[in-house]
C-alpha cells in the first residue's frame, strides 16, 4: 500500500516539501521532541504555483509558532485521545457537550482512543459498530446497541472530532462513516392508552404525598426527555402562566422550547417548590441527579411493564396520542423533534405552547 507521504518528493525548504505540480504540501518538523505534522491542499485554488509555495511558507511559519506558543500540540502523529481533548475543550460547553464526552469515553476511547489520528480508517469505524452490535455495555445492551446508539456513537460523536482534524490541516481526508440502518423492528407500544392510565394512576398512588417524584415521572410520562427534565430550573417554570421553557442547550432542537403544562404537573409543582435553582436535584447531592432509577425500578415492578424505561414513557405517549388521532405534525412539536421541517411547512404559527395545550388536553382527557 502506497504511503501517504510518499507524493511529496519536491523540497520547498527545511520542513516542507511539495508533490510534482506543488498542489500540495507536507509540513514536518519537530518540537520538544514531539513530532508535528500538516498537510495542505491548494489542488482547488486558483493560484499560481509562486502564490502556492508562498502561502505554504506562511502555513508553516504560522503553524510553528502555534505549537509554540499552545498548548493544543496536535498533528497526524498525535492519537484521537488527543485530538478529542483539544477538540471537547474547545467546543461550546452544553449538557449535549457532557453528553458527547460520555459517549467519546465509555465506547470510543477503548477502542480507538491510542490509534494515531493518521492512521485511523473505515475499516477500525465499522469494527467499532459491528462489535456494538454484537455487545453493549450495560444490562440493556447485553445483546448489541440499537442503530440509534451506534449512529450517536460514530456519526454524532466521532465524526465532528475527524471533521476538526480535518479542519485543522491534520488529516487529509475524513474516514467515510456509513451511518446504520435504522432497526427493523420498530418499538411499538401494545395497548398504550391502558398504560398510559395505569401508570399515572400509579404515579398519583405513589407519589400522592412526595410531590417531587409525582411532578418529576409525571413530566416523563407527558412525553419529556429525562435530560430535560433533570435539567430544568425554577427560573424556567411559569407557575402563574401554566408554562415552562425547556433550554436550548437542554434539548436537541437547539433552541429555546415554551411548553403547557397540564393540571397535575402543575399542581405537584406548586407543593414542591424549594429555594434549590434546580427543580429535580438529586436528593442526597443537591446537584444534578443522573437517574430516579430506585424510583423507576419500584414503578417498573408494581406496573407489570418489564420494559419500563424513563424513555419508553414518550412512546407510551407518542402511542397514545396517534391512537388518539393526532397526526405526526402535532407530535413532532409535542415530543420536540429535532427535525422540524414537516411541522414548519403546516404548522407555521404554532409553537410548543399552542400545541402542548392540545396535546396535555388529548392525554388529560383519558384520565378525566
Amino acid at each position: 500500500m502506497p504511503s501517504k507521504y510518499e507524493e511529496f518528493t519536491e523540497k520547498v525548504e527545511s520542513n516542507l516539501k511539495s508533490n510534482l505540480n506543488a498542489t500540495k504540501f507536507y509540513i514536518n518538523f519537530k518540537y520538544n521532541s514531539k513530532q508535528h505534522r500538516r498537510f495542505l491542499n491548494y489542488a482547488e485554488k486558483d493560484w499560481d504555483k509562486r502564490t502556492r509555495v508562498s502561502k505554504a511558507k506562511l502555513e508553516l511559519q504560522q503553524f510553528r509558532q502555534h505549537i509554540e506558543n499552545s498548548n493544543d500540540s496536535i498533528s497526524d502523529s498525535s492519537t484521537l485521545d488527543q485530538i478529542a481533548e483539544v477538540y471537547f475543550k474547545n467546543r461550546t460547553p452544553s449538557n449535549w457537550t457532557e453528553e458527547l464526552q460520555a459517549i467519546y469515553k465509555l465506547h470510543i476511547k477503548p477502542k480507538l482512543g491510542k490509534k494515531r489520528i493518521g492512521n485511523i480508517k473505515s475499516v477500525h469505524i465499522d469494527s467499532l459498530a459491528a462489535a456494538m452490535r454484537k455487545k453493549g455495555l450495560t444490562k440493556q445492551t447485553e445483546n448489541g446497541c440499537s442503530a440509534r446508539t451506534i449512529k450517536k456513537v460514530t456519526v454524532e460523536c466521532l465524526r465532528p472530532i475527524l471533521q476538526y482534524a480535518f479542519d485543522n490541516d491534520i488529516i487529509l481526508k475524513i474516514p467515510k462513516i456509513v451511518p446504520p440502518k435504522k432497526d427493523s423492528t420498530k418499538k411499538t407500544v401494545m395497548d398504550a392508552p391502558d398504560k398510559f392510565v395505569l401508570l399515572y394512576k400509579l404515579i398519583m398512588d405513589e407519589y400522592k404525598n412526595d410531590p417531587f417524584y409525582r411532578a418529576l415521572f409525571l413530566f416523563a410520562l407527558y412525553a419529556r426527555r429525562l435530560n430535560e427534565i433533570l435539567t430544568l430550573q425554577w427560573s424556567d417554570i411559569d407557575l402563574d402562566n401554566r408554562r415552562f421553557i425547556v433550554r436550548a442547550n437542554n434539548n436537541k432542537i437547539g433552541k429555546d422550547q415554551l411548553y403547557h403544562l397540564p393540571e397535575p404537573i402543575f399542581t405537584a409543582l406548586k407543593e414542591s417548590k424549594t429555594n434549590n435553582t434546580l427543580v429535580f436535584p438529586s436528593p442526597t447531592t443537591g446537584k444534578k441527579m443522573s437517574s430516579p432509577k430506585w424510583q423507576l425500578k419500584k414503578l417498573k415492578e408494581k406496573s407489570k411493564i418489564p420494559e419500563l424505561t424513563m424513555h419508553y414513557f414518550r412512546h407510551i405517549a407518542a402511542s397514545t396520542l396517534a391512537s388518539a388521532g393526532a397526526n405526526n405534525n402535532l407530535m413532532s412539536t409535542a415530543l420536540g423533534h429535532s427535525d422540524m421541517q414537516t411541522v414548519s411547512k403546516h404548522y407555521a404559527t404554532m409553537d410548543g405552547l399552542t400545541i402542548t395545550m392540545q396535546t396535555n388536553n388529548i392525554l388529560t382527557s383519558l384520565i378525566d
